[in-house]
């Protein structure tokens, strides 16, 4: 199965798992985030999206101090698929009482984002240093979208959460043309992140990244994944007139 098919799968079991278990939207944001980081490993990937929204929900509860049973989380997340396939059970592929599965597929959602999930969505951090440029409508838009698109990379999400959003408002002022400091991003990144050299490289990382992803496009206007959408939509309306 391709990757974004895997991730859509993995998130809309999250979001019904969410609901049955009557989760806050804060414990939905931070399962949904760690999940699209955890989804760049292979591994995890591997097993499958039943097994990999059950671990991502188990371990947000415990990080957001909503903590749910291993049990009650299995059941959500199986009832959940089992809707989505319409009653066909032969999909699921966890055992409803597996618990020591379910340990094993937290440790490895742990591994594959380096023990890191976040209890503060990556956006509320876009958010902060927006306020602190006194950003206008249009910066605040490409900075949103950026964030969406660098957590699809892979060195956006093996990042921490300060310095993806760094990057993506970053990538946003070189649209714009505005510039927060005389020398460049390098040296907004040191005013406006701690002194901390790991730190400082994950947003040159993901900095480069987003610019290698929007090597095609000269903005960030519109989330990546819409323009992809406009443009087979525009696609197929060529093909339509073609034959007609």
């Amino acid at each position: 199965m391709p990757r974004r098919h895997v991730r859509r799968h993995v998130s809309w079991l999250i979001a019904r798992a969410c609901l049955q278990l009557r989760l806050g939207a804060s414990v939905h944001a931070t399962a949904q985030q760690t999940s699209q980081r955890a989804l760049q490993a292979t591994h995890v990937r591997r097993r499958g999206a039943v097994r990999t929204a059950s671990a991502v929900i188990w371990l947000c509860t415990k990080r957001c101090e909503t903590p749910r049973g291993a049990l009650d989380v299995l059941r959500c997340v199986i009832r959940a698929e089992a809707r989505r396939s319409e009653g066909k059970h032969a999909h699921v592929d966890v055992v409803e009482g597996d618990v020591s599965q379910l340990a094993d597929d937290e440790r490895a959602v742990l591994v594959a984002t380096s023990f890191h999930v976040p209890r503060c969505h990556v956006h509320a951090y876009v958010l902060a240093l927006l306020q602190a440029l006194d950003a206008r409508d249009a910066l605040a838009e490409r900075s949103w979208n950026a964030a969406h698109d660098a957590m699809r990379t892979r060195a956006g999400a093996s990042c921490v959460d300060e310095a993806v959003a760094c990057a993506a408002v970053a990538v946003s002022m070189d649209d714009v043309h505005v510039q927060a400091h005389p020398q460049g991003s390098t040296g907004w990144f040191q005013d406006v992140l701690p002194s901390d050299p790991r730190q400082l490289q994950q947003a040159m990382d993901a900095y480069r990244a987003l610019k290698k992803l929007y090597r095609t496009s000269t903005s960030a206007d519109v989330h990546l994944h819409q323009r992809r959408v406009d443009q087979a939509e525009r696609n197929d309306a060529s093909d339509s007139d073609a034959n007609a």
